[in-house]
């Protein structure tokens, strides 16, 4: 496993979507947009549980810690995206010495 795999969530691999069936390169970015609203919204939850169990529903004193871990949870997917975007531009050397895209 290369160590740039894992900064890419590359679902074909993770997942063995290509297994299954051929994915569009459509249909893994909403995969990985839909799992980062699931992954926030999975975190609101535990946020939401910890806060009323551990600190008696203080709310409003837990609520930068929350929209700070959102904050950098959307950095990361930002950039899992873009590198999704970009993935199509990249360049495929051929035995034969000429690169496409």
């Amino acid at each position: 496993l290369d160590f740039t795999q894992i900064f890419a969530f590359d679902l074909r691999e993770a997942l063995l979507l290509d297994c299954v069936g051929r994915v569009s390169a459509a249909t893994e970015f909403g995969i990985k947009v839909a799992l980062m609203v699931a992954f926030i919204a999975l975190m609101v939850v535990v946020h939401f549980i910890s806060v009323s169990v551990r600190h008696q529903g203080e709310f409003a004193k837990h609520r930068p810690t929350l929209i700070s871990f959102m904050g950098t949870v959307g950095i990361i997917f930002y950039s899992l995206i873009t590198v999704t975007l970009l993935e199509p531009f990249r360049c495929i050397s051929h035995p034969n010495g000429l690169w496409t895209v």
